[in-house]
C-alpha cells in the first residue's frame, strides 16, 4: 500500500499558468486530492512540470498521517532522493516517524540552467533581513545575489482580496529593492490547514518542505532559493524549518538554503531598522482578518508587539506607519511561550539602555510566568507518568469524578 503521485499536467486555468498532480492516499484512508501551483501568465515559462514539487510537498504529510510508501512514475533527481531520506531520518530522530520508501525512477542527467537566486518574500523581519544580508554581501553581478522574491497565497491566509493588497504592497517594496516579485498560488498546505490545530503540523514538520515545493515548481527560473531562518544559532531547536533539515530538499538543479541563521531576531531588526524600504513596508502580523486597506499589522498580537518593542528599543517605531501605534505600553504585552522566550530576553538590555524600565519590568514578569508554567507542566507530566505506571490511573479517575461532580453542581456553567 502506498501514496501515489499521478496525473501530472500543465495547463492554463482562470488566467494563470498551473501545474498539478493527483495525490492518492492508501494507508491512512484520506480522500484523494489535487495539489496545484499557479502563477501569473508572465511567469508561465518558469513553472516546471516534474515530480519534484509534488513529492517534496507531499512527503511530510505522508509520514505525518501514516503512509508507508510513496510512488510516482515520474523521474526523480538522485540528489533530491538522497536528501529526502536524510530529512525523514531527522523526523524519525526528532518525532519518532518512520522512514518511508520512495518508489521512483531516477533521472540519469541534470538540467543546466543559468544561475538565479530567489528568496521567499513575505515582508516580515526575517525575509527583509535575508535580502539585506544578501545584497550587502553579494555584488550585483554575483550569481547568488537575490533577484526574485516569492510571495505565496495559501499558506498563512487564503483571502484573495487581502492577498492582492499584500501583493501590491510587496510589489512596491520589491520595485524599490530591485527584485522581481513572483506570486504563487497553491493548496499544498490548504489541504491540511483546517485540521492543523495551533499550526503544530506546519510549525514542527511542514514549513520548509512546503516552501521548497514552491521553489521546485519554479525551478525553470531559479537555481538557489533562500528560506529565512526563524531563530539564531543559539536558539535553534527541532522544528519544520531547521538548518539541519532545509538543505535536504535540494536537487542537483535547485539548491535550498537556510538563510540568516547567523543573526538573532533582534539583530535582524537592528539590521533593517535603518533601511527605509523595509521599515515602511514591514508586515509581521498573521492576523490577516484585521488588516486595513494599507495597514498590514494589527499592533496587538504577540508578533506585532514583540516587533514594536524591538523598534522602540532602537528608537525607530515612531518613524514608520507600518503599525497603528507609535509606542508600546506594558499592558500590551501578552503571555510568552518557549518559542519566543529568547526573543524577549534579547530585548531587555536595549530597552533598559533606552530608559524603558516599564517595559523591562513587564517583560521580566512575563518571562517569570513562562518559567512557572513550564515547571507546573513538568510536574503534571511526572504525576501523570507515576499515576499510569504505579497507581493504574487512580489519580486520573479521581480527577474525572471531581470534574463531573462540579459540572453537575447548581450554578455551574454548562
Amino acid at each position: 500500500m502506498k501514496m501515489i503521485i499521478d496525473e501530472l499536467k500543465k495547463e492554463k486555468k482562470n488566467g494563470r499558468a498551473r501545474i498539478s498532480a493527483m495525490i492518492k492516499w492508501e494507508d491512512c484512508g484520506r480522500p484523494d486530492h489535487y495539489i496545484y501551483f499557479e502563477t501569473g501568465e508572465e511567469f508561465e515559462k518558469d513553472l516546471t512540470l516534474s515530480a519534484h514539487p509534488f513529492l517534496v510537498g507531499s512527503l511530510m504529510p505522508a509520514i505525518h498521517f501514516g503512509e508507508r510508501r510513496i510512488y510516482t512514475g515520474a523521474k526523480l533527481c538522485p540528489e533530491l532522493r538522497h536528501g529526502l531520506n536524510i530529512a525523514m531520518s531527522w523526523m524519525r530522530h526528532w518525532f519518532g516517524h518512520e522512514v518511508i520508501a520512495l518508489e521512483t525512477k531516477i533521472k540519469k542527467s541534470m538540467d543546466v540552467r543559468p544561475p538565479r537566486a530567489a528568496t521567499f518574500f513575505s515582508g516580515g523581519v526575517d525575509s527583509y533581513a535575508v535580502l539585506r544580508l544578501n545584497h550587502l554581501g553579494f555584488p550585483g553581478e554575483h550569481p547568488w545575489r537575490i533577484r526574485d522574491g516569492i510571495v505565496i497565497f495559501g499558506l498563512e491566509q487564503d483571502d484573495p482580496v487581502v492577498f492582492e493588497r499584500v501583493r501590491n504592497s510587496l510589489k512596491r517594496a520589491a520595485d524599490e529593492i530591485g527584485i522581481a516579485l513572483i506570486p504563487v498560488y497553491t493548496n499544498v498546505y490548504l489541504n491540511y490547514r483546517n485540521e492543523d490545530k495551533g499550526f503544530a503540523f506546519w510549525f514542527y514538520k511542514f514549513q520548509s518542505s512546503a516552501l521548497s515545493s514552491v521553489a521546485h515548481a519554479l525551478s525553470n527560473r531559479i537555481t538557489v532559493a533562500s528560506i529565512a531562518s526563524d531563530y539564531g544559532v543559539a536558539d535553534q531547536w527541532p522544528h519544520g524549518s531547521d538548518p539541519r533539515l532545509d538543505p535536504n530538499f535540494s536537487s542537483a538543479e535547485l539548491r535550498i538554503r537556510h538563510d540568516g541563521v547567523s543573526l538573532t531576531r533582534y539583530e535582524r531588526i537592528k539590521l533593517i531598522s535603518e533601511w527605509d524600504t523595509a521599515i515602511r513596508h514591514l508586515r509581521v502580523c498573521n492576523q490577516f482578518k484585521k488588516y486595513g486597506r494599507e495597514v498590514f499589522n494589527c499592533g496587538r498580537c504577540e508578533k506585532c508587539v514583540r516587533t514594536m518593542l524591538a523598534l522602540v528599543s532602537l528608537g525607530v517605531l515612531d518613524r514608520t506607519d507600518a503599525f497603528p501605534m507609535k509606542d508600546v505600553s506594558p499592558d500590551m504585552l501578552v503571555p510568552i511561550n518557549r518559542r519566543t522566550y529568547a526573543h524577549y530576553v534579547d530585548l531587555l538590555a536595549p530597552l533598559q539602555k533606552r530608559g524603558r524600565d516599564d517595559l523591562v519590568n513587564a517583560i521580566n514578569e512575563r518571562l517569570a510566568e513562562c518559567d512557572r508554567k513550564e515547571k507546573q507542566d513538568r510536574l503534571k507530566k511526572k504525576v501523570k507518568e507515576f499515576d499510569s505506571r504505579f497507581l493504574k490511573g487512580r489519580i486520573k479517575k479521581i480527577n474525572n469524578h471531581i470534574h463531573k461532580k462540579d459540572a453537575k453542581s447548581p450554578g455551574k456553567a454548562r
